[in-house]
């Protein structure tokens, strides 16, 4: 790295290209460091400038329009809420905002390039002047029916009007915290609010037809297992389950939470995400625990599946490795060698997979040497029964790779959601029922099949089943309906990329793949 700038770069960056421009590739600028610079030297840049003097990059087709993509913009910088665990006050409790001109100026310019998802990225959509105007200009754009939109709000002020006027503005999913059910862990942690007044103002957006989310946070200081146990039931009481997102407590560097840590009696993971690992009233295992519990009361799993990539090969794709031992050659390991999309499988087929567990790991080792940060998924493809001894080989194989946000990012269920172990069962196969319900416990087990016979056991897929991976190319409508209707979601895969696109796409949310 030459350069690092400190926050907001816009007046530093451009600052710093025009000295290097002129030929100075060592100024001293505020809120610039680089290697070598005396840290005496170091000034930092409280940013000031009016928002419109660096024009969203929207406007001049500098950032192309696609309507397949969301659009993140910005009209407001700085915040005035003060939560101990959020940087955002630290970097500017000042807001700066873009005119209502401006901002119809950029909205229009997005409607016209054929916008369809704007996401706001202001840290609080309602903390500005002229709330009301906005929403009323926005109105006045015509943007719903056209695009989605999304934006974070606080409770406090928000009414069955202004609710109103959110739908008519096009808003089709707000985002707000609630954080803890505890009055006293709110003000302690200066993030204030009332659980009641969340709940009055989730239903009078639900209401109007927008989508939710509310957030509680994990491990909060002053918050207690059964702190965040009764902000569930809370949101059970009102009806509003659906739309819970719960995560565990980010301490994150720069924030106030993160300097009084050792005072509060906070542990957490040194490197992204930050997450809790104790605090005066949360043990690691009452960490576990909790969310364990609160999944059980849901009946959900509360954060994302780390979906494995089970479509057939594919000539002309980098996606899919197989490993067929029942037809191996060395010239087999020659395949793996070379750049794959960030995200491939590699599957081992055979009929006794236990005496073939150090070619595995040689061809892990040989992908692990081209791209250790790949999202990997392993599939084992068994024809037999194999000893479970094997799934634990390639663990501590998987364990060797690279420590990343991805893989740490499930640390709470001991889960690695970048290198992943899947068992895919073909279509005939001899493996015991006993042996894959201990499989089951171990790790995600997929079988091949039909939709004909997937239809028949739809609620036990995932469950007292393997989850499926259908092997039809083609699925009517109403079948497809069926699927999405009775079964778990994550419990349906499909060998076809087109119907896997389009259930990852209409089912699981995920636009792009």
């Amino acid at each position: 790295i030459d350069y690092y700038v400190e926050g907001e770069g816009e007046v530093t960056f451009s600052k710093l290209l025009e000295e290097l421009y002129q030929g100075n590739k060592m100024p001293l600028l505020p809120g610039l460091y680089y290697p070598g610079m005396s840290i005496s030297d170091f000034r930092s840049y409280i940013p000031d400038f009016l928002l419109s003097e660096y024009p969203s990059p929207y406007l001049n087709s500098v950032l192309p329009v696609q309507a397949s993509i969301p659009v993140y913009l910005e009209t407001v910088r700085g915040c005035k809420s003060s939560c101990t665990y959020c940087f955002y006050p630290k970097s500017s409790s000042r807001l700066r905002s873009l005119e209502l001109s401006e901002i119809q100026v950029l909205l229009q310019k997005l409607k016209d390039s054929g916008a369809k998802e704007l996401v706001f990225l202001d840290p609080t959509f309602n903390h500005r002047q002229s709330f009301e105007d906005l929403l009323d200009m926005m109105s006045s754009l015509n943007l719903k029916g056209q695009c989605n939109m999304f934006a974070e709000l606080r409770a406090e002020g928000l009414n069955q009007k202004l609710a109103r006027k959110l739908s008519e503005a096009g808003f089709t999913k707000i985002e707000i915290g609630l954080q803890s059910i505890n009055t006293e862990t709110l003000k302690k942690i200066q993030r204030y609010g009332n659980p009641k007044k969340v709940a009055e103002v989730a239903r009078l957006l639900e209401e109007e037809g927008m989508d939710l989310l509310l957030d509680l946070i994990v491990g909060l200081p002053g918050d207690t297992p059964e702190d965040v146990l009764s902000g569930v039931d809370f949101f059970i009481e009102e009806g509003l389950t659906d739309y819970l997102q719960i995560f565990p407590l980010s301490v994150l560097p720069g924030t106030v939470m993160r300097g009084e840590a050792e005072k509060e009696g906070l542990k957490f993971l040194d490197t992204p995400p930050y997450y809790i690992q104790k605090t005066k009233s949360f043990t690691y295992k009452q960490i576990q625990e909790t969310l364990e519990e609160v999944e059980y009361r849901l009946d959900y799993r509360i954060d994302e599946y780390p979906r494995p990539h089970l479509v057939d090969f594919e000539y002309g794709q980098s996606d899919v490795y197989k490993i067929n031992y029942n037809e191996y050659s060395e010239n087999m390991m020659q395949l793996l060698i070379g750049p794959a999309s960030s995200h491939h499988a590699i599957w081992f087929t055979g009929k006794d997979l236990f005496s073939q567990k150090e070619s595995i790991i040689k061809a892990l080792r040989i992908r692990k040497e081209i791209d250790p940060f790949c999202i990997l998924d392993v599939v084992l493809n068994p024809e037999e029964n194999f000893p479970l001894d094997l799934l634990d080989y390639i663990k501590k194989e998987l364990e060797t790779y690279p420590s990343t946000y991805i893989k740490r990012q499930l640390a709470f269920r001991e889960e690695d959601m970048q290198h992943r172990l899947i068992i895919l069962l073909p279509l005939h196969h001899t493996c015991s029922l006993d042996w894959v319900l201990v499989c089951m416990n171990e790790v995600r087990v997929y079988k091949d099949t039909w939709v004909w016979d997937t239809l028949r056991f739809l609620p036990e897929l995932g469950m007292s089943l393997p989850a499926a991976r259908i092997l039809d190319p083609k699925i009517d409508s109403d079948t497809f309906e069926r699927l999405k209707e009775e079964a778990d979601p994550e419990a349906i895969s499909f060998a076809s990329r087109l119907l896997e696109k389009r259930w990852t796409a209409e089912v699981l949310g995920y636009e792009r793949q």
